[in-house]
């Protein structure tokens, strides 16, 4: 209802004496709109609370936003307060329903923080150093950064879909397929650890899985296996040497860069001698330097 100033200051008087207005039966609230400027009041509850209110129009619906109490905020600075709030909702310069809207998302736990838990959990087995490197690179690394600030919940389906596509064209089919695989673990863990609402939730289940590379069907001949370990002998020579790299580009040869290490092409030999998987190789290289 539209009152006088005079009214309003009675409203105000009988809320903080503790004896509001008393309103019609089965009616939960009222409001006392200020005559000073369209949209401002008091809302008063029918269980004694009252708050300093603007009412305003946004995209053709009406909102509301809430001031204060009204037994804390004297009129003149509730006033105050909502001529503020229009000035800036006519200049575009506030939405306040989105600023709400952003206050609770950023709120909500983030990708990051679940991926630093995640790979800080403790587990009934050991991790291989393999894995261990597998959840830094992936968590910490270029492949999952645009989800790192957003709200766990918030990330689509459609938005991981995109992102491994990306990661394959970039490093290839393995390294997504390897990307998926962590990601679906970690958004599993985080529904049982109570970071993610899940079941239906959880984006990984609508999630195609990438393909992996296909097992290889050709082996090198003898002539190619003597040609890189000759090409090897040479390399290792010219590194003990000191001697730079060797680059042609077009028809001009020079030498550029530092100096190559000799245990690169050391290494390229000691695989074809044990037939080691490469992460075995480098276990070996580094407890032997």
């Amino acid at each position: 209802m539209k009152v006088t100033r005079a009214d309003i200051n009675k409203v105000i008087r009988q809320v903080r004496d503790g004896k509001p207005p008393k309103l019609p039966k089965d009616t939960s609230e009222a409001h006392y709109w200020h005559p000073l400027l369209d949209g401002f009041g008091i809302r008063l509850f029918c269980t004694g609370r009252a708050s300093w209110v603007q009412q305003y129009k946004r995209y053709g619906r009406t909102q509301k936003t809430t001031l204060g109490d009204v037994r804390i905020l004297d009129e003149p600075v509730a006033l105050k307060a909502a001529r503020d709030l229009m000035a800036k909702i006519q200049l575009g310069m506030l939405d306040p329903q989105a600023a709400k809207a952003e206050a609770r998302r950023t709120a909500k736990v983030k990708f990051e923080d679940v991926a630093e838990r995640y790979r800080a959990a403790p587990r009934k087995t050991g991790l291989r150093a393999s894995s261990a490197r597998d959840l830094k690179l992936f968590f910490t690394g270029y492949y999952f950064q645009l989800f790192h600030r957003m709200p766990i919940d918030e990330i689509t389906h459609e938005q991981i879909t995109l992102q491994l596509q990306r990661i394959a064209e970039r490093s290839g089919s393995q390294t997504a397929w390897k990307a998926y695989a962590n990601l679906k673990a970690m958004f599993n863990w985080a529904f049982k650890h109570g970071l993610h609402p899940g079941p239906k939730g959880l984006p990984m289940a609508r999630v195609e899985e990438p393909q992996k590379n296909p097992a290889r069907t050709r082996i090198l001949s003898p002539e190619e296996i003597r040609t890189i370990w000759l090409t090897c002998e040479t390399w290792e020579a010219e590194a003990v040497k000191g001697i730079r790299t060797l680059s042609t580009r077009g028809n001009v040869t020079t030498r550029w860069g530092p100096p190559s290490i000799p245990d690169f092409p050391r290494a390229v030999m000691l695989l074809f001698l044990t037939g080691c998987r490469t992460d075995v190789v480098i276990k070996i290289a580094g407890e032997n330097r």
